[in-house]
């Protein structure tokens, strides 16, 4: 007598019992028994091992041969012709869950973008936007506070910039602690047309073919880099005397710093004199 342990937790099949009448038969109703009592096949097989899976597929591999050799019944046949199918499957699902829990367990790697950042106050951020994530796309945050929530706030997924400062942002990014040191700043102020210092600094006059040119100088004195400028151009006084030159001028003036350019204004009678030109700027634009 040898038996078919395949499941330790139950009783081992005998197959000498199955060796009188119709011994395959009976040792193929032996483990099919087997297999509709295990809980684990009953839910579809998903839970068992491959080793169990491999140890059953040889034995209905041989009941099929001896149902073929001996002649058993053709329902018995079919009945371990769709075992077989049915274990075949479950093997399939076993491999792809094992492949799929394999790849949950593997954590992304979250990291805080850089060490330090700048925000701005007024305008709040979402904590995910400062975030890297590599191998996987899932991210948990935990524990996130603030060093100076005066200054920067934690309101849920969002940090607040409230006032101008520095503050440090600590948070558990799935699962590790990370941080990041933010520097609040107050948002610079909008330029206006006074903020662009405009004089002129040089006359060339041509007395030959009347060609008059300007040279302009300008100062940006905002904090805002000054894109374009709408400058108007009075030479002379009085009602009758006066001529205008307009221009939409393009400068890319950075805050704090001055330029100089030449402009052809028109021809002139005369070359005029510094005293007879007014410039003002009309209107600007910024980044």
């Amino acid at each position: 007598m040898f038996y078919f342990n395949i499941f330790p937790d139950k009783l081992p099949i005998d197959t000498k019992k199955s060796q009188s009448n119709l011994s395959c038969t009976s040792c193929y109703n032996d483990i099919r028994e087997k297999l509709r009592l295990c809980p684990e096949y009953a839910k579809g097989g998903f839970a068992m091992c491959k080793r169990k899976i491999k140890t059953v597929k040889v034995l209905l591999s041989l009941l099929l041969f001896a149902a073929v050799m001996f002649q058993i019944p053709s329902d018995v046949h079919a009945q371990v012709e769709t075992m077989t199918t049915k274990l075949a499957l479950c093997s399939k699902a076993v491999s792809y869950s094992s492949a799929a829990k394999a790849s949950a367990a593997k954590k992304a790697t979250a990291t805080f973008r850089s060490s330090k950042t700048t925000l701005w106050v007024g305008h709040k951020v979402t904590m995910r936007s400062l975030i890297t994530l590599k191998g996987g796309t899932s991210l948990s945050i935990k524990s996130a506070k603030s060093s100076r929530p005066s200054v920067l706030a934690v309101s849920g997924s969002y940090l607040v910039p409230k006032k101008a400062g520095t503050a440090v942002v600590t948070a558990k990014l799935n699962g590790v602690s990370r941080r990041i040191t933010i520097t609040v700043s107050k948002l610079a102020a909008k330029p206006t047309v006074k903020n662009l210092k405009t004089s002129v600094v040089g006359i060339k006059y041509g007395p030959n073919n009347m060609k008059t040119y300007y040279t302009l100088k300008f100062t940006n004195t905002s904090a805002k880099t000054i894109t374009t400028a709408k400058i108007r151009i009075t030479t002379g006084f009085g009602i009758y005397d006066q001529m205008y030159w307009t221009r939409n001028l393009t400068l890319n003036l950075k805050p704090g710093k001055s330029m100089t350019k030449t402009y052809f204004i028109q021809n002139m009678v005369q070359a005029p004199e510094k005293s007879d030109i007014s410039v003002k700027c009309l209107k600007l634009s910024w980044k």
